[in-house]
């Protein structure tokens, strides 16, 4: 069904309503790791995220997995696309911390701190995409870690090991 929703409306439909409630909590994961008065909702957020997975050119989704991986990095675009329109306009006076566990900077820096994730993740992408999934997949979707090994199709074990990789690396690049 998902292979056909791209093409068929009465099919994209039918597939919002069944994942609906999948990006709803991905949504709400991202929008709760958001800083208070963000003006991306829930709503908003699964709406977009809905329309850039539907909008997307290529090959269909194979399963449900397939289609979470997808969907995290819709959110992690979103996410940054938000922050760069916002930046634009305000240079993100304000804003407050968000962790990556561990990973804290101060008040004020959530902004920066997105697009600084943003530059690390394209620079880990280079050496070690994994682990870009990975985080793709914990923090911007709040996948579990058995949810994120079903999305990568790894094992639990390998997404721990991944996970605690890319939070390292990226600590020492960020800081």
């Amino acid at each position: 069904m998902l292979q056909r929703s791209r093409s068929d409306p009465v099919v994209r439909e039918e597939v919002y309503r069944l994942v609906y409630d999948d990006l709803r909590r991905l949504a709400g994961h991202r929008i709760a790791s958001s800083r208070p008065g963000q003006t991306l909702s829930v709503t908003s957020l699964v709406n977009e995220a809905y329309l850039k997975l539907t909008e997307r050119t290529g090959p269909a989704w194979n399963d449900r997995a397939h289609f979470l991986r997808v969907a995290a990095k819709a959110m992690r675009q979103i996410a940054v696309d938000t922050v760069r329109a916002k930046l634009t306009g305000k240079r993100g006076a304000g804003q407050a911390a968000v962790p990556l566990d561990g990973l804290e900077l101060p008040a004020g820096e959530k902004s920066q701190m997105v697009m600084a994730l943003e530059e690390g993740l394209i620079q880990l992408g280079k050496e070690e995409p994994r682990l870009v999934d990975v985080v793709e997949c914990r923090f911007y979707s709040g996948l579990t870690i058995p949810e994120t090994a079903e999305a990568l199709e790894i094992s639990p074990r390998t997404v721990e090991r991944d996970w605690e990789r890319a939070r390292r690396w990226l600590k020492d690049f960020m800081t």
